[in-house]
Parts: C-alpha cells; sequence; structure tokens
C-alpha cells in the first residue's frame, strides 16, 4: 500500500511539471481573445499594457504599483496583472477597472492563469 502510494505521489508530481501551461500555447491565446479588440493588442496600450506579446510585456515587468510586477513568476500575490483579473488590485493600491472591462474571464481560464504564474510563468 506504501509503494503504491509513493507511486501515485510521485507520478503526480511528475506530471504536474510536465503539464504545466506555458505562456506561447496556453496564456497567449487567453489575452488575444479576451483582452484584446482594441483595448492592449493592435498598438493600444491602454494603462500602458501591450499584450501583442504578452510575456516580454508582462512577466518579470514593472507594474505602476510599487513592488508588484505585472506578473512575478512563482507569485499570484505578487503578480499585479493576476490582482486586476481578480479585482483585488486597489488593496495593494491600483487603481482603475477590475480587468477585461465589462467581462470576466471565466474559471478555466482563471485556473489556467494561475497554474502558469504559479508554475513559475513559463514562455
Amino acid at each position: 500500500m506504501l509503494a503504491l502510494m509513493m507511486m501515485v505521489a510521485c507520478g503526480d508530481k511528475d506530471s504536474d511539471s510536465a503539464g504545466a501551461p506555458t505562456h506561447d500555447v496556453d496564456i497567449q491565446p487567453i489575452w488575444e481573445a479576451s483582452c484584446g479588440a482594441g483595448c492592449h493588442t493592435g498598438g493600444s496600450e491602454s494603462g500602458a499594457l501591450a499584450l501583442d506579446d504578452g510575456y516580454a510585456s508582462t512577466v518579470g515587468v514593472a507594474s505602476s504599483v510599487d513592488g508588484y510586477n505585472q506578473i512575478e513568476p512563482g507569485s499570484l500575490a505578487d503578480s499585479y496583472l493576476w490582482l486586476k483579473l481578480e479585482g483585488t488590485h486597489e488593496e495593494v493600491g491600483g487603481n482603475g477597472s477590475a480587468m477585461p472591462l465589462g467581462n470576466s474571464l471565466s474559471d478555466d481560464e482563471m485556473d489556467l492563469i494561475s497554474a502558469w504564474v504559479e508554475a513559475g510563468a513559463p514562455q
């Protein structure tokens, strides 16, 4: 029984690291579908955030709030863009509306972005 539990635990660990979402495959399509439409893509930079190349403009890039990057690999709490998506950005000194405007991401999209950030935001 113990051997089976160890095999399952090891199998889960391996599948988590192998199955982590990546920006290019999993996250950029969300930015394009939900954050584009003239707001953060195609030459528009609402809030000084252009998501045409969402990786280069978010991961490890300072946000408008001191002490927060747009995306801080491995830390949702330190990722200002995540806080904007959650609508909790004002609690850390941010301003403006929750994103995306007039709509929210699905639970599956939020889970995917969360898993990506927590996995270290791999490209």
